[in-house]
C-alpha cells in the first residue's frame, strides 16, 4: 500500500511539473520533447546534406516513397529549445502529405523509410523553411512515423 502511494505521488509530481512545458499547437498536446532535442547525439547518422537521424522503430520490408508519393504520417516537431511547433502524433489521425510539397529535410528522411518505420530527424536550417520567415527557423527536430504510402 505504501509503495503504491509513493508511486502515485511521484507520478502526480511529474505531471504537475511537466504540465506547463507542454504546449498545444494545432491539436497537439501533452507531447514532451525528447531529451536529445537540443542537438543530435553522437551516435546519430549524419547524411552528406547535414540531416541527422536516428531510427526509433523499424517497420516491415517494403518500398520507399517516390518523389511524388502521397503518404500518411504521424509526427511531432520541436525547435531545439523543446517548443512544440506542429504535429499529428500517434493516437491522432495521421496527416496526409505529398513528398514534393515537403521541406527538403523531410523529403530526404522519408525516402529512407518504409511503412511502419519511425525516425527522429534533426533537420539543419539549410533543409527547412529558410526562405519563409513566417515558419519556424533554425534546426528543427521531428519524430516521424511512416504509416502508409497511399500512392
Amino acid at each position: 500500500m505504501t509503495i503504491r502511494l509513493v508511486a502515485v505521488g511521484a507520478a502526480l509530481a511529474l505531471l504537475i511539473t511537466a504540465g506547463p512545458a507542454c504546449r498545444r499547437v494545432r491539436g497537439v498536446s501533452g507531447t514532451v520533447p525528447p531529451p536529445d532535442v537540443a542537438a543530435p547525439p553522437a551516435d546519430a547518422t549524419v547524411t552528406a546534406s547535414g540531416l541527422a537521424l536516428r531510427v526509433l522503430a523499424r517497420g516491415g520490408h517494403g518500398r520507399h516513397p517516390s518523389p511524388t508519393s502521397r503518404m500518411l504520417v504521424n509526427y511531432t516537431g520541436w525547435t531545439t529549445d523543446g517548443t512544440i511547433i506542429d504535429g499529428a502524433p500517434i493516437g491522432s489521425d495521421p496527416a496526409e502529405v505529398t513528398m514534393d510539397e515537403l521541406m527538403l529535410g523531410w523529403q530526404e528522411g522519408l525516402r529512407m523509410m518504409v511503412e511502419g518505420d519511425k525516425y527522429r530527424l534533426w533537420i539543419p536550417p539549410t533543409l527547412t523553411h529558410q526562405l519563409d520567415p513566417s515558419k519556424p527557423q533554425g534546426m528543427l527536430v521531428y519524430d516521424i512515423t511512416l504509416v502508409r504510402i497511399v500512392d
